[in-house]
C-alpha cells in the first residue's frame, strides 16, 4: 500500500501537487466568497426593493396631499367653487389614470345646527331633491359631504354624510385645524355595497377657511373655518396602484401605530393577516420602515418570500465551485454577470428619473387645472424653476429666464422682498407647509400674489427642495379696494347731507341702520340693537302706521318709482320729530315677492 502511494505520488512532480493544493485553497476560497457575495447581493436588492417600495408609498401619498393642496388652492383663488367646478377640477387631474387607489375627491362643508335646513335646502335647489344629512343625533354643527368625485353609485351614497359625526374622521378634522396641515384618519373599515370583502380605509383631510381671514391661531382657524377637501383611499387599490407586479417578489405589512393595538392596516398575504405573527419561525429579510403620512405615523414592514432569492443566488456558488475545478475561464463569465447586474442599477436609475419627470408633469396639470402656476426652488442648488402659467405671471419669457434664485428674488417688490426672503428661509428650517402674499413688479406694473408653498425634506428632515402653487389675485385685490373707496365715499356723502340710512329686507323683516337715523331720536344705534323693521315701528306715530303700509304697498305694486312719505317719530326726550322718509324697492325673490328696499331719514322738524 505504501508503494502504491508512494509510486503514485511519484508519478506527478510537486509542483503538481502544489498547484492542486493551491487549486484547492483557491476554490474553497472562490466557494465561500461566491457564497458570501451573492448572500449579500440578496441583501441588497432586498434593502433596495424595501426602500423603493418604502419611497413609492410616501411619495405617492405626498403627491395626493399635493392634489388635495392644489384642491385647496383651487377654493382660496376662488370667490366660489361650484358642484360643476368641482367635477370639472377631478376631470381634468383624471383621478382614475394619475391617481390610482383614491376612492373619492371631495370636500365637506360646516354647517351649523341653526343652518341645518336651510343648508339643506340649498344642496336641494342644486338639483339633488332627495338630499339630506346623514348623522347621528344633533350636534352643534355637522360636516356633510357636499361634493365628491368620481360621482359614480358609490360616492352618491355618501353624499350628505356628516363627517363630523364618526369619531375618528372628527379627530383627524380637528387636527388638521390645529396644526393648519393635512392630517390623515386613523385606520376605518370601508363597505363596498358590492359582493366583495369589507376592506380597511382612511382619509386625508385638508382645511379651507374663508377668504382674507386672519389664520395666525387657533381661535382664528376654527372661527374662519369654511369645511374640508378630503380623499379617501381603499388600501387594497392604493397597494395595487403602487405596486403593481412588485408584490410577488415581496411580503409587506403596514401597520396604523396611532391605533392602540398597533393595528394591521395592510398585508399582502393571501390570508389578509399579518404573516410575521403567524410564522414565528421565520427567517428570511426583513427591515422595518417607520412612515408619516399626512401627520399620521405608520410602519411598514418589508419581508422577503421564501422564493425571494434567485436561483442563481442560491446555486451558482456551487456552480462556480465546480467550475473553478474544471474551467479556469468561468471569471470572464462572472464579469459579465457583474456588468449585467451594474446595467440593471443604471437602467433603474433611468426609470427613476423618468417617474420623477412624469410626477412634475402631473402636477403642472393639476396646477394649470386650478389656473395656479407652479415654482420648484432646489435648495442645494439655489436652481428655481417655473411653469409656463408661473412665467405668465411674472411676466418673464422663457428663454430670458436663467431659473436662478437671485433672479427670482430681483421680480418681488421691494416693499416685500425682506419679508418674503425671510419667510422663507424660516419655513425652510422649521415648516412643512406655508403661504405668502405678497407683491411682485411687471412691466413697471405692481401685482398681487397668494402663494402656497411645501418643504421637501430627506431622511433626516434636511430641507431639500419648495414646491409652491401660485395665483394672481391682483383683480380681487384691486376689486376690493375699489369697493372700499366707494363705501368711503357713500358714507362721507349721507355724513355731510345729514341723512341717516337704511336697508330691509321684506322678506326677513331684517333692517340696517346708520348712526345718524338713531341720533335723530336721541339714541346710539348701539342701543337698539338688534335693529329690525319693529325698531322703526316701535318709534312711528301710531296715527302714520297705516298710511305708511298703504304707501309701501303701491311702491311694491310699482304705482310709484320711489316711497316718499313724512311721519312722526317720538324721540327719546318725549317729543315727536317730523322725519320725511325717502326709498326705492331694489330686488325680488324668484317668485316677484319684494326683497330689498333701501332708503334715507332726513329730519325736517325745524
Amino acid at each position: 500500500m505504501e508503494n502504491l502511494f508512494s509510486k503514485y505520488t511519484k508519478k506527478h512532480p510537486s509542483s503538481a501537487w502544489v498547484a492542486l493544493f493551491l487549486w484547492f485553497i483557491l476554490s474553497v476560497s472562490a466557494c465561500y466568497l461566491s457564497f458570501s457575495f451573492f448572500h449579500n447581493q440578496a441583501i441588497q436588492r432586498f434593502t433596495y426593493e424595501s426602500r423603493d417600495l418604502a419611497n413609492a408609498i410616501s411619495e405617492r401619498m405626498h403627491d395626493y396631499a399635493l392634489a388635495l393642496q392644489s384642491a385647496k388652492a383651487l377654493f382660496d383663488a376662488s370667490d366660489e367653487v361650484t358642484r360643476n367646478d368641482w367635477r370639472h377640477f377631478a376631470d381634468t387631474i383624471q383621478l382614475q389614470i394619475y391617481f390610482p387607489g383614491i376612492q373619492a375627491l371631495g370636500y365637506c362643508e360646516i354647517v351649523p345646527s341653526e343652518s341645518f335646513s336651510e343648508h339643506i335646502q340649498m344642496i336641494r335647489s342644486q338639483g339633488i331633491p332627495n338630499y339630506s344629512i346623514k348623522t347621528h343625533g344633533q350636534h352643534k354643527q355637522y360636516s356633510p359631504i357636499v361634493y365628491i368625485e368620481p360621482f359614480d353609485w358609490r360616492n352618491k351614497l355618501a353624499l350628505g354624510f356628516d363627517l363630523l359625526s364618526e369619531p375618528a374622521h372628527r379627530r383627524a378634522m380637528e387636527l388638521a385645524v390645529d396644526i393648519n396641515q393635512a392630517v390623515t384618519t386613523g385606520r376605518v373599515t370601508v363597505a363596498h355595497q358590492t359582493n366583495q370583502a369589507a376592506q380597511f380605509g382612511f382619509q386625508m383631510y385638508i382645511p379651507i377657511y374663508q377668504q382674507n381671514k386672519t389664520l395666525s391661531t387657533l381661535a382664528d382657524r376654527k372661527q374662519a373655518l369654511k369645511g374640508f377637501v378630503f380623499g379617501s383611499f381603499r388600501v387594497d387599490d392604493l397597494m395595487q396602484g403602487i405596486l403593481g407586479l412588485g408584490q410577488k417578489q415581496l411580503g409587506f405589512e403596514i401597520y396604523d401605530v396611532g391605533e392602540n393595538d398597533g393595528g394591521l392596516l395592510y398585508s399582502n398575504s393571501a390570508s389578509q393577516q399579518s404573516f410575521l405573527s403567524v410564522d414565528a419561525n421565520y427567517r428570511g429579510f426583513k427591515h422595518t420602515y417607520d412612515l408619516n403620512v399626512a401627520g399620521r405615523p405608520w410602519q411598514l414592514v418589508v419581508y422577503s418570500h421564501v422564493g425571494f432569492q434567485t436561483l442563481s443566488e442560491r446555486f451558482l456558488p456551487v456552480f462556480i465551485a465546480i467550475i473553478l475545478t474544471l474551467f479556469g475561464g468561468f471569471l470572464f463569465y462572472f464579469i459579465s454577470f457583474l456588468s449585467r447586474e451594474h446595467g440593471y442599477a443604471q437602467r433603474e436609475a433611468v426609470k427613476a428619473n423618468q417617474q420623477k419627470k412624469t410626477l412634475m408633469q402631473h402636477l403642472e396639470l393639476a396646477a394649470n387645472a386650478a389656473n395656479l402656476g407652479l415654482m420648484e426652488w432646489d435648495l442645494n442648488t439655489d436652481k428655481v424653476y417655473l411653469d409656463k402659467r408661473m412665467l405668465s405671471i411674472y411676466g418673464l419669457e422663457p428663454d430670458k429666464f436663467h431659473g436662478t434664485y437671485s433672479e427670482w428674488q430681483q421680480i418681488l417688490h421691494e416693499d416685500d422682498r425682506e419679508r418674503v426672503l425671510l419667510a422663507l428661509a424660516k419655513a425652510a428650517q422649521f415648516e412643512e407647509r406655508f403661504e405668502l402674499v405678497f407683491k411682485i413688479v411687471v412691466n413697471n406694473h405692481i401685482r398681487h400674489i397668494h402663494s402656497s408653498f411645501s418643504v421637501e425634506r430627506d431622511a433626516l428632515d434636511n430641507p431639500l427642495s419648495m414646491i409652491g402653487f401660485s395665483a394672481d389675485v391682483t383683480e380681487r385685490h384691486d376689486v376690493d379696494l375699489q369697493l372700499r373707496e366707494k363705501i368711503w365715499r357713500l358714507e362721507n356723502l349721507l355724513e355731510g347731507a345729514r341723512l341717516g340710512s337704511w336697508e330691509w329686507n321684506i322678506q326677513t323683516g331684517d333692517a340696517i341702520y346708520n348712526e345718524r337715523w338713531s341720533e335723530m331720536i336721541g339714541y346710539k344705534l348701539s342701543e337698539l340693537m338688534p335693529t329690525t323693521i319693529d325698531t322703526w315701528r316701535n318709534f312711528c306715530h301710531p296715527d302714520d302706521s297705516l298710511a305708511v303700509e298703504e304707501e309701501l304697498q303701491r311702491h311694491f305694486k310699482g304705482e310709484t318709482d320711489y316711497f316718499e312719505m313724512t311721519t312722526r317719530m317720538r324721540h327719546r326726550n318725549g317729543s315727536w320729530r317730523y322725519i320725511f322718509s325717502r326709498g326705492k324697492l331694489f330686488s325680488r325673490t324668484d317668485e316677484g315677492l319684494p326683497l330689498l328696499m333701501f332708503g334715507t331719514h332726513q329730519d325736517i322738524t325745524e
